[in-house]
């Protein structure tokens, strides 16, 4: 029975969707060469690079919520529907479960765009990257410790951003955690 409401919950799916998923793989792997092509082991002019604005990053971030909005949705269904069929779960208010889940769901779309090319695509719309403070790639760590401080610096009405109008290099209290740096990237044939 179960099997059965699987197949079929799939078979509405693709119909909703006209969509088989077949390319999806491919898209996947395509996506991923082109982040790890994209970013170097260093970033060779990094010393007189533009740091980022706060208008950029807040623009960047618009984006990447839409993004993120989505995947949190596709996270939700793809757990919760197999346990309100299958087991009959339904309730969701008060699990610290899910919401442990759900943040490593936005945890993960971040440090993996952060390690891998150094850019979300919000990011790249707004032509920003992410560097480490010597230039180089963003590490694992640094890319959580920049996620949860980023939290904070959110959590504490703003002033986690609104610190980089003070700073002279234009860091927020994540990029200084983390040991990060965001720089405006100059538009390309320039």
């Amino acid at each position: 029975m179960g099997t059965f409401l699987s197949n079929r919950f799939n078979s509405d799916l693709r119909d909703f969707m006209g969509y088989t998923g077949d390319y999806l793989p491919v898209i996947l792997l395509l996506l991923v060469n082109k982040a790890k092509s994209s970013m170097s082991k260093s970033f060779p002019d990094f010393d007189q690079a533009v740091p980022a604005g706060i208008m950029r990053r807040l623009a960047a971030m618009l984006y990447d919520t839409v993004l993120v909005c989505a995947l949190v949705v596709v996270a939700f269904a793809a757990l919760y529907l197999p346990l309100a069929i299958g087991f009959g779960i339904t309730e969701t208010k008060n699990q610290p479960l899910w919401f442990i889940y759900m943040l490593l769901i936005v945890m993960g779309f971040y440090v993996w765009f952060w390690t891998h090319g150094g850019q979300t695509l919000g990011m790249r719309a707004w032509r920003i990257r992410l560097f480490s403070k010597d230039g180089g790639a963003v590490s694992y760590g640094q890319a959580a410790i920049r996620f949860l401080v980023a939290i904070l610096s959110l959590g504490a009405l703003g002033l986690g951003f609104i610190w980089s109008l003070f700073d002279e290099k234009k860091r927020t209290w994540h990029d200084i955690a983390s040991g990060t740096q965001m720089v405006l990237m100059k538009k390309k044939g320039r």
